[in-house]
């Protein structure tokens, strides 16, 4: 919805044949916009109405709560869409009526719904009081990979990919790799994209990217290059706050699969969910500072650790790949 800045997200489906990339507005220069910057979701239903009059779409899907909202104003297009619903409140306890009658609607109002995991929809059913038949699982997705990786460690170097964020450990990722200086371990930050809180430290953390001496920031590349550096790394840290990932959780991080699909194991936090794919005896699970260090060190000196772990993440990335989902809605 928003001007292309740069082709980093685009650029590994640009040259598909069968996917066409539509440029909100230069594709629509009769029509209005109130920011010339992005669209708002009004119109980008009037953008998606003019597209299905021309192209006749057999299935539209729309992710985004306002978006989906909006779509219900368009009852000829809601017949042949399906919302992917991913943003909504979890706990029975905090959700507000507003949004528990919204996601009723919704429901009620749709053919079919997405959401993202089966405890997604487990949760959905207690909340809303429905059977959720409706609801097909469309899970979060990544590319297979055509050789088995063989896990194995070569350079004890960590890597992180991703959003910056307090929730997302920014700064104790940071701490750890200090703190870690004098072991040969090294660590790959990828990113550049600072959120809440740590906005106002931004300049602060880009310098501690920058001096800690077994740090290598490479800031923002495309998914490919992403790919490439964690193909090229070790062990993926996956590691979050117990605001994000805590045993009421139900949503899955794709940057966890990417790790995976390549073969490499994760640190990250105990959770349910966690468990479930994993399995409770996964080795390295980490909750504090103190887990992460040891858990680092452990999975690096101890190959066999490292080759249980990584195999664990490799084997359970297989339900996730493009393919399998395929297999699952067809």
């Amino acid at each position: 919805k928003a001007k292309e800045q740069n082709t980093r997200l685009t650029s590994g489906i640009s040259n598909f044949s069968n996917v066409r990339l539509v440029e909100p507005f230069q594709t629509f220069p009769d029509l209005a916009v109130t920011n010339g910057n992005r669209i708002n979701v009004a119109e980008a239903l009037t953008r998606m109405e003019a597209l299905d009059q021309q192209h006749h779409y057999h299935l539209i899907i729309i992710r985004g709560f306002a978006l989906v909202k909006e779509m219900m104003k368009h009852p000829t297009l809601m017949k042949k869409t399906i919302p992917y619903i991913t943003d909504f409140t979890h706990d029975p306890d905090t959700i507000s009526a507003e949004e528990r009658a919204d996601l009723r609607q919704v429901y009620d109002a749709f053919p079919n719904m997405f959401l993202q995991t089966e405890a997604t929809r487990a949760i959905f059913r207690e909340l809303m009081g429905v059977d959720g038949e409706k609801v097909a699982i469309l899970s979060p997705m990544i590319p297979a990979q055509p050789i088995t990786p063989d896990y194995r460690n070569r350079q004890n170097q960590l890597i992180y990919s991703g959003k910056f964020a307090e929730e997302w450990y920014t700064e104790e990722i940071i701490r750890a790799a200090q703190q870690l200086t004098d072991k040969d371990v090294t660590f790959c930050i990828v990113g550049d994209k600072f959120q809440g809180e740590l906005r106002a430290r931004k300049g602060a953390i880009q310098q501690a990217f920058q001096e800690t001496a077994n740090i290598d920031w490479m800031g923002a590349v495309s998914r490919a290059e992403s790919q490439a550096y964690i193909a090229q790394s070790d062990i993926g840290i996956s590691w979050r706050s117990e605001t994000i990932d805590n045993d009421a959780s139900v949503e899955l991080s794709t940057k966890l699969l990417e790790y995976a699909r390549l073969g490499k194991p994760v640190l990250l936090r105990r959770t349910k969910m966690h468990e479930q794919l994993l399995g409770a005896d996964y080795e390295l699970f980490v909750d504090t500072e103190a887990d992460f260090l040891e858990k680092t060190q452990l999975a690096l000196s101890d190959s066999a650790v490292y080759r249980r772990a990584a195999k664990t993440l490799y084997e359970a990335s297989q339900h996730f790949t493009l393919e399998a989902s395929y297999n699952r809605l067809k």
